[in-house]
Formats: C-alpha cells, structure tokens, sequence
C-alpha cells in the first residue's frame, strides 16, 4: 500500500500545494482540497494491491484469526477439502473471481488508464 500511495505523491506537483497555499487554503484545505484529490489513482491501486491477495488467504486467517474469522477463502476450503462439494467450491471461486475482476474495472474505469499507458510509451 505504502509504495503506489508514495509514488503518487512523488507526481502531486509542488507548485499546485504552492498555488493553494497562496490562495490562502490551511493545510488541511490544502490536503483534502489538492493533495487527496491528486493522490487517489495511488490510494486505489494500493486498496486493489492489498485486497487482492487478502481476499483469499485462507492460510494466515485461519492461523492469526483463529477459528472463529471466515473468510471468503476458508469457506472454499472447506467446501472443496472438507465437504467434497468441488460445484459450491468452483462457484465460489468464480463469484470471488467476478467480484475482484469488477473491482478492477470499476477503478480502471474510475480513474482511468491513459496515464499509465502513457508512462509506459516513454
């Protein structure tokens, strides 16, 4: 989380914190008014970043969280290791599948994708 919300900070440019500070914006004004703006396309490719892999971790949640924590990826491994139900594992895994592959598109088409294939024709 830490590396896309710092690299877009690195591209929030000094002159517009500048610019509002001369506009006599406070600094958090300036922060939920300039720096935050400038600074989501980070802020959600690091949410993405995270909830990807987390969401179907069955392995650390069930040894930090114990067995009282359910997750999407337990309730597979269950279904599939467990009750030998391999259609309700697949279907999971399929709806889990969506649902991430929805959240993708859904930042992609939020905040767009033209920066990054830009950056990546130089």
């Amino acid at each position: 989380m830490v590396l896309p919300v710092s690299v877009a900070l690195e591209r929030v440019d000094a002159k517009v914190i500048e610019a509002s500070t001369d506009l006599y914006a406070s600094r958090a004004q300036t922060f939920w008014r300039v720096v935050l703006p400038l600074s989501l396309p980070g802020v959600f490719a690091g949410v993405l970043l995270t909830f990807v892999p987390a969401s179907a971790d069955y392995v650390n949640a069930g040894i930090l969280g114990g067995p009282s924590t359910t997750m999407i990826g337990n309730i597979i491994q269950t279904e599939y290791f467990t009750n030998l139900d391999y259609p309700a594992a697949a279907a999971l895994s399929f709806v889990l599948m969506g649902a991430l592959l929805l959240a993708v598109f859904a930042y992609a088409r939020a905040l767009g994708t033209e920066d990054v294939l830009e950056v990546a024709a130089r």
